[in-house]
């Protein structure tokens, strides 16, 4: 009987072993202090907690793609994980272009998000980011950050797609402008 008891618990220790170790946790610990951005809205239930993660993780993406022809929005799905429960039912949802690295991130805009009770864990939100001239672009880089009481509880970094400017390569002079480059040659060529 003791030998019996001692092949079961080996054995339930090696089928313990080959499964991941993100798999035997909940996702809010896989996932703490993260936000994903995810290419679609996630199902409002799951099978068990380790589909829960492998959806997450099925579905995160960096890259955001236009929602429209005109390239004017961006629709953020997202799933944001809190390291410890939230003691509270706001949080501030805050956006930077960090495309520059050699510059400090430049602050875009900010939201409060609500989640639907306090001690919660987790928020999954999706959330409209429109283009304009000194806000969102296409192909910049932002880190997007969850804060609460001014602690920063989750986050991310995208890129936002698209467009860019386009130029055309041909360069247009003004009558002065052209004047003042050929008086500027004849005297470098004294």
């Amino acid at each position: 009987m003791v030998r019996l008891v001692l092949r079961v618990g080996v054995v339930l220790s090696i089928v313990l072993a080959l499964i991941p170790a993100d798999a035997r946790r909940k996702p809010e610990d896989v996932f703490r202090g993260k936000i994903i951005v995810l290419k679609k809205a996630l199902p409002l239930k799951f099978k068990s907690e380790e589909h829960f993660i492998s959806e997450v993780k099925r579905n995160q993406i960096e890259h955001v793609w236009p929602q429209d022809k005109a390239e004017k929005t961006w629709k953020i799905e997202y799933a944001a994980f809190f390291a410890e429960p939230l003691n509270d039912v706001q949080a501030e949802i805050k956006f930077y272009d960090v495309t520059d690295k050699g510059r400090p991130p430049r602050f875009v805009t900010s939201d409060s998000q609500y989640t639907s009770k306090r001690g919660e864990r987790y928020l999954f939100n999706s959330i409209v980011l429109e283009k304009t001239d000194d806000g969102f672009k296409p192909n910049k880089r932002y880190l997007m950050r969850l804060e609460s009481r001014k602690k920063i509880i989750a986050s991310a970094m995208f890129v936002l797609r698209g467009k860019g400017p386009s130029y055309s390569g041909k360069v247009t002079f003004t009558e002065d402008e052209a004047k003042g480059a050929k008086d500027k040659d004849a005297k470098d060529n004294d």
